[in-house]
């Protein structure tokens, strides 16, 4: 069940397992990692890494937008890649383990600050206790493949 902007109603709270990510940092505004990823793509695409199956995009943030200075916030845009896989220069990362709050999101990625507004209001709202550790976002659905209304994030928020 949805709200009156669409999104759900209530949060999932799932655990993690923890993945091995191979991705291009970004330090800046968060909405701007767009340029870490027109980054990746090519490289990804090279490697043959965004081909394998079950291989979906992530984009990890590191910092709190609210306590951390925007110029000074860290990312990484990523992709998910097997433990043996060959990732050149790309940068070995781990997308940790946990237990998260997960929030389908179904729209453009231009409308993400605002969902990621809900899933935090909607966090404290239930009672779930945010814990140290990153956020992310899985890409689901391609903005060039899909109506902009059923583009699919997955939002990932980690709770106690």
């Amino acid at each position: 069940m949805a709200d009156d902007h669409g999104f759900p109603m209530q949060l999932e709270v799932t655990e993690i397992p923890s993945r091995r990510l191979a991705g291009v940092r970004h330090q800046g505004p968060y909405p701007r990692i767009s340029e870490a990823f027109l980054r990746l793509f090519p490289r990804a695409d090279a490697l043959g890494l965004s081909r394998v199956a079950g291989a979906v995009y992530v984009a990890v943030y590191y910092d709190d937008p609210e306590r951390t200075p925007q110029d000074a916030l860290r990312s990484l845009a990523a992709v998910t890649v097997a433990e043996d896989a060959t990732i050149a220069d790309l940068e070995d990362a781990r997308l940790p383990s946990g237990r998260y709050v997960r929030m389908p999101f179904f729209g453009p990625h231009s409308d993400l600050g605002e969902a990621w507004r809900h899933l935090n209001h909607r966090r404290a709202e239930e009672g779930y206790e945010r814990r140290d550790g990153v956020s992310f976002e899985m890409y689901l659905g391609q903005e060039d493949k899909a109506p902009p209304d059923r583009v699919r994030t997955d939002l990932y928020a980690p709770v106690v």
